[in-house]
Protein backbone atom coordinates (compact mmCIF):
# COMPACT_ATOMS: atom_id res chain seq x y z
CA UNK A 1 0.00 0.00 0.00
CA UNK A 2 2.45 2.29 0.49
CA UNK A 3 4.19 1.91 -2.48
CA UNK A 4 1.27 3.17 -3.86
CA UNK A 5 1.23 6.63 -2.32
CA UNK A 6 5.36 6.73 -2.73
CA UNK A 7 4.53 6.46 -6.45
CA UNK A 8 1.16 8.84 -6.16
CA UNK A 9 3.22 11.24 -4.29
CA UNK A 10 6.31 11.40 -6.90
CA UNK A 11 4.12 11.80 -9.50
CA UNK A 12 2.48 14.83 -7.92
CA UNK A 13 5.14 16.42 -8.07
CA UNK A 14 6.76 15.61 -10.94
CA UNK A 15 3.16 17.52 -12.18
CA UNK A 16 3.59 20.73 -9.94
CA UNK A 17 7.43 20.73 -11.87
CA UNK A 18 5.67 20.80 -14.79
CA UNK A 19 3.38 23.47 -14.14
CA UNK A 20 5.32 25.57 -12.85
CA UNK A 21 8.19 25.80 -15.91
CA UNK A 22 5.44 26.67 -18.59
CA UNK A 23 5.79 30.20 -19.85
CA UNK A 24 4.55 32.29 -22.23
CA UNK A 25 6.19 31.26 -25.96
CA UNK A 26 8.87 33.80 -26.66
CA UNK A 27 7.81 37.39 -27.90
CA UNK A 28 4.21 37.23 -27.03
CA UNK A 29 3.73 39.55 -24.68
CA UNK A 30 5.35 42.01 -26.86
CA UNK A 31 3.14 41.31 -29.69
CA UNK A 32 0.13 41.63 -27.57
CA UNK A 33 1.46 44.85 -26.28
CA UNK A 34 1.88 45.96 -30.21
CA UNK A 35 -1.65 45.18 -30.96
CA UNK A 36 -2.96 46.76 -27.90
CA UNK A 37 -1.03 50.03 -28.83
CA UNK A 38 -2.44 49.92 -32.55
CA UNK A 39 -5.57 49.04 -31.54
CA UNK A 40 -6.48 52.54 -29.41
CA UNK A 41 -8.93 54.56 -31.20
CA UNK A 42 -9.57 58.46 -30.32
CA UNK A 43 -12.89 58.19 -30.21
CA UNK A 44 -15.19 56.03 -27.84
CA UNK A 45 -17.76 55.73 -30.05
CA UNK A 46 -15.73 53.64 -32.91
CA UNK A 47 -15.21 50.60 -30.39
CA UNK A 48 -19.30 50.45 -30.81
CA UNK A 49 -19.61 50.64 -34.36
CA UNK A 50 -19.31 46.77 -34.85
CA UNK A 51 -21.97 46.53 -32.57
CA UNK A 52 -24.16 48.79 -33.54
CA UNK A 53 -24.15 48.18 -37.70
CA UNK A 54 -26.05 44.98 -37.13
CA UNK A 55 -28.40 46.32 -34.06
CA UNK A 56 -29.58 49.15 -35.75
CA UNK A 57 -30.58 46.85 -39.30
CA UNK A 58 -31.78 44.37 -36.93
CA UNK A 59 -34.37 47.08 -35.29
CA UNK A 60 -35.01 48.66 -38.90
CA UNK A 61 -36.51 45.40 -40.37
CA UNK A 62 -38.24 44.62 -36.71
CA UNK A 63 -40.20 47.83 -37.15
CA UNK A 64 -40.60 47.31 -40.99
CA UNK A 65 -42.04 44.22 -40.03
CA UNK A 66 -44.26 45.52 -37.75
CA UNK A 67 -45.92 48.81 -39.56
CA UNK A 68 -46.25 45.71 -42.68
CA UNK A 69 -48.56 43.39 -40.35
CA UNK A 70 -50.14 46.60 -38.61
CA UNK A 71 -50.96 47.59 -42.36
CA UNK A 72 -52.21 44.12 -42.86
CA UNK A 73 -54.25 43.63 -39.96
CA UNK A 74 -56.09 47.04 -40.69
CA UNK A 75 -56.97 46.03 -44.04
CA UNK A 76 -58.57 42.68 -42.19
CA UNK A 77 -60.11 44.08 -38.99
CA UNK A 78 -63.60 43.17 -38.50
CA UNK A 79 -66.39 45.96 -38.32
CA UNK A 80 -67.05 45.72 -34.73
CA UNK A 81 -63.60 45.50 -33.25
CA UNK A 82 -65.44 45.37 -29.42
CA UNK A 83 -67.44 42.24 -30.27
CA UNK A 84 -64.91 40.38 -31.84
CA UNK A 85 -62.36 41.61 -28.55
CA UNK A 86 -65.61 40.11 -26.12
CA UNK A 87 -65.29 37.01 -28.42
CA UNK A 88 -61.78 36.11 -28.00
CA UNK A 89 -61.66 36.53 -24.05
CA UNK A 90 -65.22 34.34 -24.28
CA UNK A 91 -63.32 31.52 -25.43
CA UNK A 92 -60.22 31.91 -23.73
CA UNK A 93 -61.94 31.86 -20.26
CA UNK A 94 -64.30 29.44 -20.97
CA UNK A 95 -61.74 26.73 -22.58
Amino acid sequence: MSDRWSELARQARLVQRSANREEMPFGFAEAVMRRVAQSTREKAIEAWVPLLRPALGLAFATAFLCVLLQVRQQNDAPANLLVETETLIQLAVLE
